[in-house]
């Protein structure tokens, strides 16, 4: 009778084990895909990736059982060494209990004079075990280059904001460009790096003053500005005269709603009829989380058994 009891613990205990593993919860793994823009500047620079995860606790979360990490779409891949994981507190959303987790990443080659542009982009993270998670982050732009010669400088950058269909995002850049020589320079292209954002050619003013909390019509003084216009690839024609300093007024355009904080930007001109560009790094012009209830419709939410 004793064996008999023990036999039906046994397999009460063993029942129980194999319904709490039924139950126990996948890894959920929440993006936001938008447009990176990133420019590398410095070898001990890290690029950062956030993802919402319910879980803090995953051996996925952990640094020492990655094997490789790749940026990807079906045409183009970028690895990269992912230098460490950080998991924020917990909070509670939609009835779970959520952490932010930040990917920090560097890339594994350094490329000459390139943009590597990857269009709907995957994170893509293989394991030792050989598993594999695979993330819908957005678009990512990633620019190699030299800053430029030290025939231009940047006297000040600041951003404007507006509210771009239900998201508050980078509306203009007014940038202060300085002539260092003593010839004429001539600027020829503003443009980021990016594609889904780009800059309005036909709209760029110098000289002009946009006072805090102004629009981008405010400051061309018209009645309204459209941003889901087109993007139009032309030059521009703007004179720095020797040590002249002038403030250029660059507003954006929007292929689709997405927050653009942070982005780099390519100056491009001429000095006695030879091509050169400066690159201002990529800066956080609006710090905010890229998880918010406005941005909801856009999260991409991802179920790993």
């Amino acid at each position: 009778m004793k064996w008999l009891y023990f036999s039906l613990i046994l397999a009460f205990a063993g029942l129980s084990v194999i319904l709490h593993l039924r139950e126990e919860e996948p890894l959920v793994l929440i993006t936001h895909p938008r447009v990176y823009s990133f420019y590398y500047s410095d070898p001990l620079e890290r690029i950062r990736l956030d993802v919402l995860s319910n879980k803090t606790d995953d051996f996925r979360l952990y640094v020492d059982y990655v094997e490789q990490v790749e940026i990807a779409n079906e045409e183009t891949s970028l690895a990269f060494q992912l230098d460490r994981i950080s998991i924020g507190e917990p909070f509670q959303w939609d009835n779970q209990t959520m952490a932010v987790v930040s990917w920090y990443l560097a890339p594994e080659v350094v490329l000459s004079n390139s943009q590597i542009d990857i269009k709907q982009a995957n994170l893509i993270v293989t394991y030792g075990n050989g598993s594999q998670v695979t993330l819908a982050i957005g678009d990512v732009h990633y620019l190699f280059s030299p800053s430029g010669s030290s025939s231009m400088a940047l006297g000040g950058v600041k951003a404007l904001y507006e509210d771009i269909d239900g998201i508050e995002s980078v509306s203009a850049i007014q940038v202060d460009l300085v002539n260092r020589t003593n010839d004429i320079l001539h600027v020829t292209n503003i443009a980021l790096v990016a594609s889904a954002v780009s800059t309005y050619p036909a709209m760029i003013r110098t000289d002009v003053t946009c006072e805090d909390g102004w629009t981008v019509a405010d400051c061309l003084g018209l009645e309204g500005y459209v941003f889901d216009l087109p993007a139009v690839d032309e030059e521009i024609s703007v004179l720095l005269t020797p040590h002249q300093t002038r403030t250029i007024l660059v507003p954006l355009l929007y292929e689709r709603p997405t927050p653009f904080h942070r982005f780099a930007i390519v100056v491009s001109y001429r000095i006695n009829g030879i091509a050169q560009q400066m690159v201002i790094d990529d800066f956080p012009y609006l710090s905010t989380s890229p998880f918010q209830v406005d941005y909801e419709p856009w999260y991409v939410r991802h179920v790993i058994d």
